[in-house]
């Protein structure tokens, strides 16, 4: 499992204010991923998007 969907498994099962306070952080994080990763152009269109990313 991607640890990115760990972790919108765990947001889901929170609270509202708690799971907004957990993706406001892990929001740059986010962006730091994308800026390292290219977009893989045979991801399949319906997963999510941190799956649609070449890593190395």
């Amino acid at each position: 499992m991607h640890a990115r969907t760990l972790l919108e498994d765990v947001a889901a099962s929170m609270r509202r204010k708690n799971r907004r306070d957990l993706l406001a952080a892990i929001d740059p994080l986010d962006d730091r991923y994308v800026s390292r990763t290219l977009p893989d152009p045979y991801a399949a269109g319906w997963d999510p998007w941190w799956k649609r990313r070449l890593t190395d």
